[in-house]
């Protein structure tokens, strides 16, 4: 308020109210990343891409996503949006509006791109929670999940792309949830730079109407969630429609390829007064306001301009070419509406029924937002014991709970309601094996018609490590994503990551923990060489109840990764391939750092080492990602089956394998020594267990690389584990039904 009054007192007039609810979205947390720019988090990130400065990099940080070269022809690229104020209010319209959103983030790169995948990623409070333990003011979780399955179905279905991985997620502390949605693209490399609005460009506004749905979408964004939220910011919730979506995702090429498009940007946060004023940043830009095409005749001028109403975008369009993009549209069946031009002035006016309602200097509106430096302090922490291990005999019991466990168990329920083979590009969707249920972990595509060269994206995402250590959950959601893409057959030297960050509302406790966070994740970037090209960050994570009491979201991170598989016909799955064949683990496990681990979380305790050694370690797993990508180029690849370790330890990765294949494992847990549980069940993420062939020579293979053979491949449906003397069997059926047991109920 003061900047603004400064202004005022330097143009010699008071602000109109439509200047002010400008300058009131462009500088909120969501759209100008305050948070992150008081603490240097964002100068921090690029600055560790820039020192990779990967020769595949094209577009970093600067575009609506970020893109890497897959070959001299193509560009792919990767972007990832949160919509968590809205779904946590309004979970069919919020999460319906996130896929929206984070789609036209793909069409609006460069000059224009095409989605090829897309995710959903919902992290909510227990949906089995009694109802008298959820937080006054927020809504049930099992009907935040049921209404996302059906938000995620109505949307992505519809808009014809893939979905590539499907994820639930747990933690008491999302009463405000995290709903996160990724897109990937394909764009021409001609076509992947944006070009800067020229004076005289036409600003043409297209796809839907404007209403006052989604009215301070991007304000209450970066706000806390409180009791009354429901109620007071239903208007802000944007409604979406697909098909919309649909018209112009297919006629944005075609506008591209014929020359008529200059630059290109979504409508999303702050609706068309960010859109124009982010494109006309450097020329300046004329808005007529009434020529945009509205819902409700009654929008005042600042509501014009702010609205989120959905499936729109704004093109700069040379006027040369906008008769014939008008002819296009109109054959695509896409509204269309000339509503401004850009000029020269670097400045942004606007006009209403024939006043001028908005004339602000470009530098003003860009420049002048007060950044305040943050206080950083690091919080009191106490340590949560490991209990000791129960007897091995038990073991039938915990291995069950774990299976059972909602990070665990079979979600397919969900996933089968989305399309994850439509465009015929899909080489690994997100399920596979024997019965089509195993989760792959990971999502392969072949986007270029007739050529092998694929693209692959995994993620990673756990809400519990945080709670033992900021910097060992960063550090472990890159390793994750990492390991995944590797296992199935990703290039290193060509993966790039991005970054989704929720944490709640800055105090010095959590922009502590947030710069432990980012000092990781840059430090490990830079000694991979894997750059982070895109990204989003949202610090209002925080909801105050009826009663006072405050609830933070865990400190959340979510990394997901876009590289090139040089050939999808040399690809290696998770499933058993025969049995007798040798079971190595080829990394670290380390039985008794069980800290953030789903075996933990059924225990009701967290424990306070996590399966991570620093930054060094960290790096170090460099060497095994690399090794397994030389085996895999090999004439006869000697690795059958892989699967990287993660998120229920061992045990998981081996049931998965078992399962897909139709096979099962005799395991000798004393082949790796320590505690059986932590054995079975410790998050070793950066490692993997690999099935060769029965004559191979591992030490051959992993030669200078930490590596056991804990057992083999067996023809029976059971997994078997001895420890010394003691031996326990559980036939795959039982695991199985555990597995399956979970999540269907709770979406019925």
């Amino acid at each position: 308020m003061h900047a603004l009054q400064d202004y005022e007192r330097k143009r010699g007039r008071a602000l109109t109210d439509a200047e002010i609810e400008i300058c009131v979205q462009s500088w909120s947390d969501h759209c100008y990343h305050t948070t992150w720019k008081s603490l240097g988090l964002l100068r921090q990130l690029m600055a560790a891409t820039a020192k990779i400065d990967h020769p595949e990099v094209v577009s970093v940080f600067r575009d609506n996503a970020g893109g890497i070269a897959l070959n001299e022809d193509w560009v792919v690229t990767i972007k990832g949006e949160t919509h968590n104020f809205p779904s946590s209010i309004a979970p069919f319209g919020g999460v319906a509006t996130k896929h929206g959103g984070v789609i036209r983030d793909s069409i609006g790169f460069g000059r224009g791109g095409y989605p090829i995948g897309g995710s959903t990623i919902m992290g909510t409070m227990d949906p089995r929670v009694p109802p008298a333990e959820v937080p006054q003011g927020a809504l049930h979780p099992a009907y935040i999940l049921r209404e996302s399955i059906r938000a995620t179905a109505y949307y992505c279905n519809p808009m014809g792309i893939p979905m590539m991985y499907s994820l639930y997620r747990a933690h008491p502390g999302y009463p405000k949830c995290l709903a996160l949605g990724h897109s990937v693209g394909l764009i021409p490399r001609r076509y992947a730079q944006k070009e800067t609005p020229r004076p005289g460009d036409v600003a043409l506004l297209i796809g839907g109407a404007t209403g006052r749905d989604g009215l301070h979408g991007a304000t209450a964004s970066s706000a806390e969630m409180a009791a009354e939220t429901r109620t007071k910011e239903a208007a802000a919730v944007q409604i979406g429609h697909p098909i919309t979506e649909r018209k112009f995702m297919e006629a944005v090429p075609v506008l591209r390829d014929a020359g008529c498009i200059r630059s290109i940007t979504d409508l999303g946060a702050g609706g068309l007064s960010c859109a124009a004023g982010e494109m006309g940043e450097a020329t300046g830009v004329f808005l007529d306001l009434d020529r945009v095409p509205l819902k409700d005749a009654s929008l005042t001028a600042w509501e014009i301009l702010l609205s989120e109403s959905q499936e729109r975008m704004l093109l700069a369009v040379p006027p040369e070419k906008l008769a014939e993009a008008l002819n296009i549209l109109a054959r695509y069946d896409v509204m269309a509406a000339e509503v401004g031009r850009f000029t020269g002035d670097r400045r942004y006016r606007a006009v209403w029924r024939g006043e001028t309602v908005v004339d602000l200097e470009m530098d003003f509106l860009w420049g002048a937002c007060p950044i305040e430096e943050a206080e950083v302090r690091p919080p009191l922490r106490q340590a949560s014991p490991t209990p000791p291990p129960p007897a091995f005999s038990e073991l039938p019991k915990y291995v069950k709970a774990v299976l059972a466990h909602y990070h665990c168990c079979d979600q397919s329920a969900a996933g089968f309601q989305f399309d994850s083979t439509v465009q015929g590009r899909t080489v690994i969707g997100p399920y596979g094996g024997r019965t089509g249920r195993m989760p792959t972990n990971a999502f392969v595509c072949a986007p270029i018609r007739g050529q092998s060269i694929g693209v692959v994206s995994t993620v990673a995402f756990n809400p519990f490590y945080g709670e033992v250590d900021p910097a060992g959950l960063a550090r472990l959601a890159v390793l994750e994503a990492v390991a995944k893409a590797v296992a199935v057959g990703a290039d290193p030297s060509c993966l790039a990551l991005c970054d989704n960050f929720y944490t709640p509302r800055s105090t010095p406790e959590v922009n502590w923990a947030l710069c432990q966070m980012v000092e990781a994740i840059a430090d490990l970037s830079v000694a991979l060489g894997m750059p982070f090209i895109s990204g989003k960050d949202s610090s209002s994570g925080t909801m105050q109840t009826a009663d006072g009491k405050v609830i933070n979201v865990p400190l959340t991170l979510v990394v997901a990764t876009l590289g090139r598989i040089p050939d999808v016909t040399r690809l290696v799955t998770k499933p058993f391939r025969r049995p007798g064949d040798q079971l190595i683990l080829l990394g670290d496990l380390w039985p008794d750092k069980l800290g953030g681990s789903v075996y933990l979380d059924t225990l009701g305790t967290r424990g306070d080492l996590l399966h991570d050694a620093g930054p060094e370690w960290a790096a170090g797993r460099l060497a095994l990602f690399r090794r397994l990508f030389e085996l895999y180029q090999r004439p006869q690849n000697p690795v059958l089956a892989a699967s990287a370790i993660g998120e229920g330890g061992l045990l998981l990765r081996l049931f998965e394998m078992a399962y897909g294949g139709g096979m099962g494992a005799e395991i000798d847990l004393m082949a790796i020594g320590g505690r059986w549980d932590g054995i079975l069940f410790a998050e070793a993420v950066g490692a993997f267990i690999v099935e060769i062939e029965a004559q191979e020579d591992p030490a051959t293979l992993f030669a200078g690389l930490p590596w056991r053979r804990i057992g083999r491949v067996v023809e029976e449906e059971a997994l078997s584990f001895s420890y010394g003397p003691e031996r326990v069997k559980i036939p795959l059926a039982e695991l199985v039904a555990a597995w399956e047991a979970t999540f269907p109920p709770l979406i019925a």
